[in-house]
């Protein structure tokens, strides 16, 4: 029963760790760099995806899991997905709206989080392969 319940407990240590990592090293740096004055990007990729980076996020630890194989991998990766969309929701967009306010209301609307729409994937892809 030990040899079982020992990996289990490593691999959900490893994730909690790495979950942890992100949270205090990613987002807690993009926090820190809040200047006074800024404009609403939404050109190249941010015309695409408002959260480009937390979509990369996403689509790693997806990636990572299918490569590890295993039913635990993946459920780990879903929450981490569902913890960054709730971060985004609930945290980040807030801030975002009270700082460019309507603007951002209408780019929110406008221009999907995570998931480019089928009509801006021809778009998306030649971004990624050239960066345009």
């Amino acid at each position: 029963m030990a040899t079982l319940i020992l990996p289990i407990l490593s691999q959900v240590t490893c994730y909690l760790k790495r979950i942890i990592d992100f949270v205090f090293i990613f987002v807690g740096s993009i926090n820190l760099y809040f200047p006074e004055e800024s404009h609403l990007v939404d050109h190249k990729i941010y015309n695409i995806l408002r959260h480009p980076a937390y979509a990369a996020a996403q689509r790693i630890a997806f990636g990572l899991a299918l490569l590890n194989g295993n039913w635990f991998a993946l459920a780990c990766a879903l929450i981490f997905a569902l913890g960054l969309w709730g971060w985004v929701r609930l945290v980040e967009e807030k801030e975002l709206t009270e700082r460019f306010g309507p603007a951002y209301v209408e780019y929110r609307q406008r221009v999907p989080a995570f998931w480019p729409r089928l009509r801006d994937l021809k778009g998306f892809y030649e971004f990624l392969m050239v960066g345009r």
